[in-house]
């Protein structure tokens, strides 16, 4: 806000407003100058001079200064192609499907840019621009960084049967969680082995599908361009696999020892079945539209 109102205005009245107001609540001098530099004000001592100079009624003096309203060329009117390039590159960047663009990013690409125009050598880490003034440029380019609204429907209905059978479940795991390897939730975590004789190892199946459609909960919008929201027409890879819950690993995987009893034991596992198994695992991934689908008889299998 103190960026605005300095380009509106001489930047010496908002500094005496503040300094007032700070010391009318008895914020003492040594805060209000530390204040009044960090938002890129004038200093204590020259705002503490011109106040008295205002509170002592010589209004004249205080407004005759010879530095009132605009005092020079801004940036932009200095360098209007980088304006024109900056905000290229701000919508360029609010199209992007994943909103990793920040205003620091812009301030960055106006500095690399103004120092190339220039053809200096930059000597220290000092922006060209500040942030905030890039997060006023982006407001002044009508730029918003907003929720999603485009993002996946997800609808899920519950039966009776499956609500009961989760409950069962559920009060199985907590009834035995003494069996099972867990994970301390303090600021380090550490496995903890189970108190039982028997442990249990958990095993947990999942299934996710990856598609180059995904988006996110927020992006960026300059006015009315907004990025493209792809619905899942792209490129898209399903895995299913089991996670572990042991210290081992977190993907359930034989050695080649393990994997040549188990094929010993159950020499169906070398049978050709066009899934795309992982080495010595029960892993699956499929490119969706090429491999053939994970349907009951496939994750059974994969179970098996």
């Amino acid at each position: 806000m103190f960026e605005f109102c300095k380009n509106q205005c001489n930047i010496r009245y908002l500094s005496v407003l503040i300094y007032l107001i700070l010391r009318r609540f008895n914020i003492s001098y040594e805060e209000t100058h530390r204040f009044l530099k960090t938002i890129g004000g004038l200093t204590a001592d020259i705002t503490h001079k011109w106040s008295n100079v205002f509170m002592n009624g010589n209004f004249d003096e205080f407004l005759i200064d010879g530095r009132g309203g605009k005092r020079g060329d801004s940036f932009y009117d200095v360098y209007p192609e980088l304006e024109v390039d900056a905000k290229a590159f701000a919508v360029l960047q609010c199209e992007q499907k994943a909103p990793s663009f920040t205003v620091y990013d812009l301030a960055q690409f106006i500095d690399k840019e103004y120092y190339e125009v220039n053809k200096i050598n930059k000597v220290n880490s000092d922006l060209v621009r500040s942030v905030g003034s890039c997060r006023l440029d982006l407001r002044n380019w009508n730029a918003r960084f907003e929720n999603n609204t485009n993002r996946p429907y997800f609808e899920g209905h519950e039966r009776s049967d499956v609500i009961a059978h989760r409950e069962q479940f559920i009060h199985y795991l907590l009834t035995n969680e003494d069996k099972y390897y867990t994970v301390s939730s303090d600021e380090n975590p550490v496995w903890q082995t189970p108190k039982s004789l028997v442990p249990t190892i958990l095993i947990c199946h999942n299934e996710s599908t990856f598609r180059s459609g995904d988006v996110r909960a927020k992006l960026w919008l300059v006015d009315t361009s907004a990025p493209f929201f792809n619905k899942g027409g792209g490129r898209r890879v399903m895995i299913s696999h089991f996670l572990v819950n042991h210290p081992s690993g977190p993907f359930f995987q034989l050695n080649e020892k393990e994997w040549t009893n188990a094929v010993q034991r159950f020499p169906d596992l070398l049978e050709d079945t066009d899934l795309r198994y992982e080495n010595y695992s029960a892993t699956i991934t499929a490119h969706l539209g090429a491999d053939p689908y994970f349907d009951n008889s496939i994750i059974l299998l994969q179970f098996e």
